[in-house]
């Protein structure tokens, strides 16, 4: 197997090709994280993109897409981190390599991951947690959706659109537009956002100015790999609920839903998930992904959810087993009452990670 690394743009069209149908191939990697263009935007919002692409002879089979991690280019982690929803080779899960391998035709000594898709088993025994990734399941309608969901015991849905109905009895006019590209909007979406970041106590990713220009240029994308799509639900013309997210063939990503906490009581947000699953035939889409997180509302909209696992691959003996067990850790924190104060804080844990790349 030989394996060559090169820039993301500098993929053939060819490649580019067989890149795309093994994502369609594949089950599960359907995505659009895992596109060549997402690939394309993220090397141009900051750079150190790069893509290990796998030949067999003269046919690439197989492609890595990754970032480099600190100066030495030693280490990588997933293309778009820390924005990354979803990870993985693209490439058949019965592809003849083994991790270490594959590290070492990119010229890597470690690599990374927290949203890796887990069924992809040749790096199963490098992963330390999984957890899913919810998806509504759309791909014979919205009808069909809500009886399952009736079905399984959900009443999500119609709870939710009795509230849309209070809303609308009490404060005016709701109206749904699947498709906006408005840059007052855009900015709406990143201050309640960052308000949401400082008021659960996580890190603001909009500190970094390439998190906000992906964004402005994903918004703005329409290609046949990945077209950005930025919903919103307006209240007597006033956006109350936004949901920016990404869609790759009949795959939707929610990406970064936020919404008016003066609303909160009638859950616009959930009004708005409820409002894209019905334009599922509009907008061609049959999967809709949440992706992971612990919030209760994905667990009771799900038809069903991914496994997405976390962990990495390190060729330094000593180092593979610090990482190992300090991943271990934070799994193990996460799960208890004491999780917060086990918490390092997130300037310190970044140090800690740029550090071990240096090595």
């Amino acid at each position: 197997m030989k394996i060559t690394v090169i820039r993301p743009h500098n993929l053939s069209p060819r490649d580019r090709a067989t890149w795309m149908r093994l994502l369609r191939d594949e089950v599960g990697l359907c995505n659009p994280f895992l596109t060549p263009r997402f690939a394309e935007l993220v090397d141009e919002a900051r750079g150190g993109v790069a893509v290990g692409v796998m030949k067999s002879g003269n046919e690439s089979v197989g492609f890595f897409p990754f970032q480099y991690l600190g100066r030495s280019r030693r280490v990588g982690q997933p293309v778009g981190w820390p924005m990354s929803d979803f990870q993985a080779i693209v490439a058949p899960n019965d592809l003849q390599i083994t991790p270490e391998e594959l590290l070492r035709g990119c010229g890597l000594k470690a690599f990374d991951f927290d949203h890796l898709i887990a069924s992809q088993s040749w790096l199963e025994a490098h992963h330390v947690d999984t957890q899913p990734s919810p998806y509504l399941d759309l791909s014979n309608g919205f009808e069909a959706y809500r009886a399952e969901r009736r079905a399984a015991g959900s009443n999500r849905i119609k709870s939710i659109d009795r509230k849309q109905r209070k809303l609308v009895r009490e404060h005016g006019e709701v109206q749904y537009l699947p498709n906006e590209i408005d840059e007052d909007l855009f900015q709406t979406l990143i201050r309640w956002k960052s308000d949401q970041f400082e008021r659960t106590n996580i890190f603001n990713l909009f500190q970094w100015p390439w998190t906000v220009s992906l964004l402005q240029t994903v918004l703005k994308e329409n290609s046949r790999e990945l077209t950005g799509r930025m919903s919103v639900l307006r209240l007597n013309g006033r956006p109350i609920a936004v949901d920016l997210g990404m869609q790759t063939e009949d795959v939707l990503h929610s990406w970064f839903p936020s919404y008016d906490r003066s609303y909160r009581s009638y859950c616009p947000g959930h009004m708005l998930t409820i409002q894209i699953a019905r334009s599922c035939d509009e907008l061609g889409f049959g999967r809709f992904e949440l992706g992971k997180g612990p919030e209760e509302y994905k667990a009771s909209f799900a038809s069903g959810s991914i496994a997405v696992a976390e962990g990495g691959v390190d060729l330094r003996p000593v180092l593979s087993a610090f990482r190992r067990n300090w991943k271990l850790v934070k799994t193990q924190a996460r799960t208890m009452r004491i999780a917060q104060p086990l918490r390092m804080p997130v300037r310190y844990a970044r140090k800690l990670k740029r550090s071990l790349a240096s090595f």
